[in-house]
């Protein structure tokens, strides 16, 4: 699944997606750098799992996503 990220800090993140996720449910995630919307080649992928913490439906139709990195 992909995903835009929003509002990232140490703690976690807030991932803007199609559908929602199930709140209280863990998922893996990988964020992949980019540098002016281009993957940065320099830079591994951040890999981790997550918590869903809250999910919210947009004025768009699609889903913002708290996460808590594990």
């Amino acid at each position: 699944m992909i995903a835009e990220t929003r509002d990232i800090s140490d703690g976690g993140v807030a991932v803007l997606l199609r559908e929602p996720l199930v709140e209280g449910s863990t998922i893996e995630l990988s964020l992949i750098l980019t540098q002016d919307g281009i993957e940065d080649p320099s830079e591994d992928p951040f890999a981790t799992s997550a918590n869903v913490m809250w999910a919210a439906p947009t004025e768009d139709g699609r889903a913002m996503v708290g996460l808590r990195f594990v």
